[in-house]
């Protein structure tokens, strides 16, 4: 009986808002019985973390130690943002199936964009957190709210870029030479290879663009601004700095706002899905 009173309800509900459960359903029913992936993404945080705690682990507070935490950061949000790099083949994949669906009218495009995007959230998420869970208490960072909140942006800005890629690629081959490009781009201007300031004004712009670089630099403001002191006594006058100050200053992170790093990296994630889901709407229709 109550299923049926489920099932009148349902019936009774907003066209788009049954669909769209109906699937979220489907795809989150499809991705846990069949969880190696999910396992796989798991396996690749735990593992990652532990590498990353073990080889920054108990860091100090002395320049090289500090050098060692950038290092680590950089490195950190490397690799957690494209732990999904998988996601790419997620519409070239499905997008046969979404085609003649669509075009049976079974359901729209925002509800099947929405839906088959929600359901790979959880995992997600639960990735980046073991991740910044792992890594803050084995290094030693700092601020870990802020740090955990900036991981997760970071986490889900790769993951929407790697879904618009998917999105606007016909193939899976040319899915992964453009992912290939961006990371590489991304990759050299996120601000730790070379500092912003050294690069040509015409390609200072580029910083902005990476996300990368962006959430780097935003654990960094948030990382040396958690130092308390800094332990200058193995260099003396030869320390590239000697307190939080100066070494924001050297790392060219002084002027920059932790908040606005959280709403930027909030922008682009919901630039990236928006790009996505046009795609998926008016691109490949044959």
């Amino acid at each position: 009986r109550s299923g049926l009173v489920g099932e009148a309800k349902m019936k009774t509900m907003n066209p788009w808002l049954y669909t769209f459960r109906t699937l979220l359903r489907r795809y989150l029913v499809e991705k846990f019985k069949d969880p190696l992936v999910v396992q796989s993404q798991l396996t690749f945080a735990i593992t990652f973390g532990i590498l990353v705690g073990v080889v920054f682990y108990d860091l100090g507070i002395d320049p090289e130690s500090i050098q060692s935490r950038i290092g680590c950061i950089a490195f950190g949000i490397m690799l957690q943002s494209f732990i999904a790099f998988d996601i790419i083949l997620l519409f070239p994949k499905e997008r046969a199936i979404y085609l003649r669906e669509s075009g049976q009218s079974l359901y729209t495009p925002s509800a099947f964009f929405l839906a088959r995007t929600l359901a790979e959230f959880p995992s997600h998420f639960l990735n980046a957190a073991v991740f910044a869970i792992m890594v803050y208490l084995m290094v030693g960072l700092h601020n870990f709210w802020m740090f955990f909140l900036l991981i997760q942006l970071a986490t889900h800005c790769g993951t929407s870029l790697l879904l618009a890629i998917s999105a606007l690629s016909k193939s899976l081959d040319i899915a992964n030479v453009l992912a290939s490009l961006a990371l590489v781009v991304f990759f050299l201007f996120d601000g730790f290879y070379v500092k912003v300031s050294t690069l040509p004004l015409a390609l200072q712009w580029f910083s902005e663009v990476s996300f990368l670089g962006v959430a780097i630099r935003g654990i960094w403001k948030n990382e040396l601004a958690g130092l308390s002191q800094i332990d200058t006594k193995y260099c003396g006058a030869q320390c590239p700095f000697f307190d939080s100050i100066t070494a924001q200053r050297f790392y060219e992170v002084e002027d920059v706002h932790v908040g606005s790093i959280c709403w930027q990296l909030l922008g682009y994630i919901l630039a990236y899905r928006m790009i996505a889901f046009l795609s998926v709407k008016y691109l490949h229709k044959k």
